[in-house]
């Protein structure tokens, strides 16, 4: 149906857009905030991908016919629902991204623990902020 419609290059365009799918749905699911966000990221883009790759199949012909849908292209009210409430989901675990990101190269203990601002950049209070880790200074060294 895309390809009878936009052509050749509206055809190459649906499929780059579900690859980017794939691509985000998967860098989502590594930033995840704990292991749920990750395995749920994970099963929702698989989801995506796997729907689409059965349903392109079908319709150029290498694997049979089942009737699933493309996902956010094909139309069907319980699927449409489905597909949006998964995809909002996965918005959701994409804006829970761990913050700040670490810094590649830095030692763990320079590493920043909390920055002292929200994702958006807004202070998150008056509080000094925690600039570095400093466990190792409760512990007791035996002296020389």
């Amino acid at each position: 149906m895309i390809g009878e419609e936009l052509g050749l290059i509206g055809a190459a365009a649906v499929l780059a857009l579900f690859v980017l799918l794939g691509i985000v749905g998967i860098r989502i699911a590594l930033h995840a905030p704990d292991r749920f966000g990750l395995l749920l990221a994970t099963g929702v883009t698989a989801w995506f991908c796997v729907q689409a790759f059965v349903n392109i199949g079908a319709v150029i012909g290498i694997l049979p016919i089942t009737g699933v849908p493309l996902p956010l292209v094909s139309f069907g009210g319980s699927s449409l629902v489905f597909t949006l409430t998964a995809l909002g989901i996965l918005i959701n675990i994409g804006r829970q991204e761990k913050w700040p990101p670490l810094q590649e190269g830095a030692p763990a203990r320079a590493r920043p623990l909390l920055s002292g601002r929200s994702p958006m950049g807004a202070p998150l209070s008056d509080a000094p902020s925690v600039e570095h880790d400093c466990t190792d200074a409760a512990v007791p060294r035996p002296g020389p």
